[in-house]
């Protein structure tokens, strides 16, 4: 496997992308260096422990290929704000993409790989003090057999705003999207961040995201994974600033013989941060996840406060979960941090009632999910995302 992969993928492609899109030397050095990464780099194993593993089977690298960039649709009610494809702002905002882009060193060998082989990616940059009203909205459907992207946010100081992005693939068999995706949220900006992805049965992605939050800045990360073959999502946030807090929402939906490979993490670097990690899921038929957790406090980052709590319901007995949740703690000046973690079936007495109710044991199933899910869908704060990730369950749900 090792082999097909430098087969695949070499120095002279690299330069040949790069060369393609007229990019400037630096940015061609930066796609070097994590090509670099790429050859010294592994696989990501799937495993996490003695019986905690996914199946890999399915992630046949030998058939990846770069295809044609996949052509979001971009929208933005905000004129202040820009949202344009990178290359394009390659043009206008040259020396802010240099100092942020392809900061984040690369986690495994895949995430080497669309950061050295990335085709295609978005620009959007919220300039100071611009508070918007409105969502900016990004479309991402994989027609082809392979997306690679890179997305680069920027929110300067005292900036706001939201992004939706909605992540789907048409009728494609065997595709793969490699996704990487970083936040920089500057001194008292604030971001509401949003992707619902629901990709074919036929997908596999891979997506990293990475954020970097300076004094005061807050994120909320809303992730939904509802799609897929295979799917592995990374998030981690790095609280640089005194006062940075961040918020995860983890919601997944799992069927057939679907795999998630969810992580997140927060790694407090700075004093008095806090981090809140909320995830639920279902999951029915054969389909799996493995949710990885972790709350990182440095020594040198006293009064920090951090929470996770991971809650599974397996509606089928061939469903499995498996919940990691970790805290790394190097100092003794905490003000809370603490963590936890359920999987358990369905309440028997919950769905004796709402069948003694008049309703079908299907459709008393699918109340009883959606009230799994609904404390982690009620955090979001942005109505058009709850309503969308609600007609979405909805939908699925009266499939299963």
């Amino acid at each position: 496997m090792q082999d097909l992969i430098k087969t695949a993928f070499t120095r002279e492609i690299v330069e040949h992308i790069s060369r393609q899109r007229s990019e400037p030397e630096w940015l061609l050095q930066k796609r070097l260096e994590a090509f670099s990464y790429f050859e010294q780099l592994e696989i990501p194993e799937f495993s996490y422990g003695l019986g905690i593993t996914l199946d890999n089977n399915e992630l046949d690298i030998s058939s990846i290929v770069i295809s044609e960039p996949i052509d979001p649709e971009m929208k933005n009610h905000d004129k202040r704000i820009i949202v344009k494809n990178i290359h394009e702002a390659l043009k206008t905002h040259p020396e802010i993409i240099r100092k942020y882009l392809l900061r984040t060193k690369p986690k495994d060998k895949l995430h080497a790989l669309v950061s050295a082989f990335w085709t295609e990616g978005i620009f959007i940059y919220v300039p100071k003090g611009v508070e918007s009203t409105s969502p900016i909205e990004i479309e991402n459907i994989l027609s082809k057999q392979t997306g690679f992207q890179t997305i680069l946010i920027i929110l300067e100081p005292l900036s706001k705003a939201s992004i939706l992005i909605s992540e789907k693939s048409s009728k494609i068999k065997k595709s793969y999207l490699f996704q990487n995706l970083e936040v920089f949220c500057l001194e008292s900006s604030k971001l509401e961040f949003s992707s619902i992805q629901n990709f074919n049965d036929e997908t596999i992605n891979f997506i990293y995201r990475s954020a970097y939050l300076e004094k005061d800045a807050s994120l909320d990360w809303n992730i939904c994974d509802l799609g897929g073959n295979l799917t592995k999502s990374s998030v981690t946030t790095n609280l640089l600033g005194t006062g940075a807090s961040v918020n995860n929402i983890g919601i997944f939906l799992g069927e057939k013989t679907q795999q998630f490979d969810l992580s997140v993490s927060a790694n407090h670097l700075a004093p008095e941060t806090s981090s809140e990690m909320l995830t639920k899921g279902a999951l029915n038929g054969k389909s799996k996840t493995v949710y990885c957790g972790l709350i990182k406090i440095v020594q040198q980052a006293p009064r920090c406060s951090g929470y996770q709590r991971a809650d599974i319901m397996l509606l089928s007995p061939e469903a499995s979960a498996s919940p990691i949740p970790n805290l790394e703690i190097e100092t003794n000046d905490v003000k809370k941090c603490s963590h936890g973690a359920t999987v358990g079936q369905v309440d028997k007495e919950k769905l004796f009632y709402l069948m003694s109710r008049g309703l079908s044991e299907a459709e008393a199933i699918k109340q009883i999910v959606l009230g799994q899910l609904e404390p982690a869908i009620e955090k979001i704060k942005i109505e058009k995302v709850r309503k969308s990730l609600k007609n979405i369950i909805e939908e699925k749900l009266s499939y299963a």
